[in-house]
């Protein structure tokens, strides 16, 4: 090797948060600088599957700001800004030759299930007031919360706000939103923050 010659970067990290099908936990997966966008699907999918999904043995895709990436793509090029949110799925092109569910196949559950929104909060004695004004926050729908002990999932299908007024109304004290997201360990959905609101949301072109 000649002295004038560069040596290749070292692969740097690339940390994105990122959701897995239907999973409902939102995670921080560290990528790296080297790899492809179909090596980082299966490093964002080893959080999921077989753990709290089932193993389709389907190929994968990454969709990003409402578009599916080229798996050849390298994650560094992809147009990715390290920290924002991506979505990672299984490739559901060709109902008969995967086996997998097309999205007319899909039944009402199905899809419902895949439009979960919502966080996941630690447990906290601020739990129940922060409940009763996320109810406040949206009258019309059907929410669910699912205790597990050290965190409490708190979900709907489609939309889900919490206002600081309704906060600090039930809380009884200045509260800013902020708070809230130090005890947030994941979510479902895309997430919207503001001073005022914060929104989970169904990206409907993303499917996430």
């Amino acid at each position: 090797m000649s002295d004038t010659a560069e040596a290749a970067p070292a692969p740097q990290p690339f940390p994105v948060n990122a959701v897995f099908g239907d999973d409902f936990v939102t995670q921080l997966v560290l990528g790296m600088t080297d790899m492809t966008i179909d090596q980082f699907a299966e490093a964002v999918a080893v959080h999921s599957v077989g753990k709290r999904l089932r193993d389709l043995g389907l190929p994968k895709k990454v969709i990003y700001e409402g578009k599916v990436l080229d798996g050849d793509t390298m994650l560094v090029e992809s147009g990715i800004v390290p920290l924002t949110n991506v979505y990672v799925d299984w490739v559901y092109d060709d109902d008969q030759a995967t086996g997998g569910p097309s999205a007319e196949s899909m039944t009402v559950s199905d899809i419902g299930q895949r439009r979960l929104v919502g966080p996941v909060l630690r447990m906290s004695d601020d739990i129940g007031p922060v409940l009763a004004a996320i109810e406040d926050d949206n009258p019309d729908a059907d929410i669910d919360v699912v205790d597990q002990g050290a965190y409490v999932r708190i979900q709907t299908t489609g939309r889900l706000r919490l206002t600081r007024e309704s906060a600090q109304r039930r809380l009884g004290q200045r509260f800013e939103l902020r708070q809230l997201e130090a005890s947030m360990s994941a979510f479902s959905g895309r997430i919207h923050t503001s001073t005022d609101e914060i929104v989970w949301e169904y990206d409907e072109e993303a499917g996430s």
